[in-house]
């Protein structure tokens, strides 16, 4: 099965909630390239490979993971990703995954 390069992207409703941006469902497709998405992964560097001098690209077998997913990421599958990837559940604080979650958002782009 052909991997998919790029991933859809909602951006934040917040219309009549009360709930906090960060766990309300997504509105507005966006795409991201795979690329891209490995960049930002990079600069989260959730586990801290790239801050140990490893290659920008080294999450890039998450980035597929990411980009493999059915519809629009959740935070509690951005974070399994990592969870599976490096056998440890904190791999990828919440926290991470939304900040990977909103640049994802930034750097989309309408289809």
């Amino acid at each position: 099965m052909e991997r998919p390069n790029h991933v859809r992207v909602r951006a934040p409703k917040r219309a009549h909630t009360s709930e906090p941006a960060s766990l309300v469902f997504y509105a507005v497709d966006m795409a991201i390239s795979r690329d891209v998405l490995i960049e930002i992964l990079a600069q989260a560097d959730p586990v801290g490979l790239v801050a140990a001098g490893g290659p920008r690209d080294e999450y890039a077998s998450e980035a597929d993971e990411i980009l493999g997913l059915q519809g629009v990421p959740q935070l509690t599958e951005i974070t399994g990703v990592f969870a599976v990837s490096f056998s440890d559940p904190g791999a990828c604080p919440r926290e991470t995954a939304r900040w990977i979650v909103e640049e994802m958002q930034r750097h989309g782009h309408h289809d």
